[in-house]
C-alpha cells in the first residue's frame, strides 16, 4: 500500500512483468496508461513512498466479506424472483409470485416474516465478516 493508501500488487507467474508492481487502488492524476502500467519496487518506492503492508489476514477476511455479501444478493435476487415472478425479471422460466393479494393474511403474514427473517440473516451475515475484518478503508488512507 502505498502512502495515499492505494493499493499495488505485485505481478506473479510468467508474465514478463513478473516481480513489477501494478496499481489496483484509485489515483484520479493519473492517466488510464500510467494507472495499468506495472513498476519495479524502486520505481514504486521513489514515487508512492512510503509503502507498507495489508493488515494482517486481509485477503481472508477480504474475502469472507464478498461471500457474505454475494450470499445475500443471491438470497435477494431469489426473493424477487419469486416476489414479481419470472415474466418480469426477463427469463422464460415457468415462475410466479409466491404471494399475493387473492391469499389469506396469515399467508401473507408468514411469507412476509419468512422474506424478513431471510434478509435479517443475511444482514448479521454482512455484518459479522465487516466486524472482523480489517479492510483498508478511505478514512485509512488519509489518516
Amino acid at each position: 500500500m502505498d502512502g495515499a493508501g492505494d493499493l499495488w500488487i505485485r505481478l506473479t507467474g510468467d508474465s514478463p512483468h513478473k516481480g513489477e508492481w501494478q496499481l489496483r487502488g484509485y489515483k484520479s492524476r493519473l492517466s488510464f496508461e500510467e494507472k495499468i502500467k506495472p513498476v519495479p519496487w524502486q520505481d514504486l518506492v521513489a514515487a508512492y513512498g512510503p509503502l507498507t503492508d495489508l493488515p494482517d489476514g486481509w485477503y481472508r477476511q477480504r474475502n469472507e466479506v464478498l461471500e457474505a455479501v454475494a450470499g445475500a444478493t443471491s438470497d435477494m435476487d431469489d426473493i424477487l424472483f419469486h416476489a414479481w415472478g419470472a415474466h418480469t425479471l426477463g427469463t422464460d422460466r415457468a415462475h410466479g409470485p409466491l404471494i399475493d393479494d387473492d391469499n389469506a393474511d396469515d399467508d401473507i403474514v408468514r411469507h412476509a416474516q419468512n422474506v424478513a427473517d431471510r434478509l435479517t440473516q443475511q444482514a448479521a451475515k454482512i455484518r459479522t465478516s465487516l466486524a472482523a475484518a480489517h479492510l483498508v478503508t478511505p478514512a485509512e488512507h488519509t489518516g
